[in-house]
């Protein structure tokens, strides 16, 4: 996305980007309005790629890449990619164009994308052909947490032992 989908009358088609899937939730807008609202983290491209270099992402949510290139044509929005549990390689959009996301199945194998390769090239990074210069970043608040009742657990322990000196007791033994 260019700059100019920052500002308040953003325009942009739909029709005309990429989108790797259908997104019916309409994550562009969410993203524009987020930004209005000042909840969109500016971070630099190193940034960006340790945040989501990473097999699972937890503390940020959607992502914004920022061109600054000139030729970008009428639209402010120029690509939508969402996750697809297919990939085999999440985060190789971040070393940039070239990369395969499903290194291991290609034939013959890719070489896998990682957040070294990813961070020796910041200074250039492309993806879809343009230059990115910096990312909006859509932070969440981690809210899993490991619930468990310690009585619980105590009463699972003891009617497993239980089980088991049960079912040593009365198995048969073969000569």
């Amino acid at each position: 996305m260019t700059k100019e989908f920052f500002s308040p009358s953003v325009t942009y088609n739909v029709s005309t980007i990429g989108y790797d899937f259908y997104l019916g939730l309409g994550v562009p807008d969410v993203m524009h309005e987020a930004f209005l609202n000042g909840t969109l983290k500016n971070t630099t491209s190193s940034q960006c790629m340790e945040a989501y270099g990473i097999n699972f992402v937890s503390k940020s949510r959607n992502i914004l890449l920022v061109t600054t290139d000139a030729d970008t044509g009428n639209n402010s929005l120029l690509h939508v990619k969402t996750w697809s549990a297919r990939d085999e390689i999440p985060y190789a959009w971040i070393c940039g164009d070239g990369w395969s996301l499903s290194p291991y199945s290609d034939q013959p194998p890719s070489a896998v994308c990682t957040i070294s390769i990813a961070s020796a090239a910041t200074s250039n990074w492309t993806l879809n052909s343009h230059h990115i210069s910096y990312c909006m970043v859509q932070e969440v608040v981690e809210e899993c947490q490991l619930s468990f009742s310690l009585l619980i657990m105590v009463i699972v322990i003891i009617v497993n032992a239980t089980k088991t000196c049960i079912s040593k007791s009365t198995s048969p033994t073969f000569l």
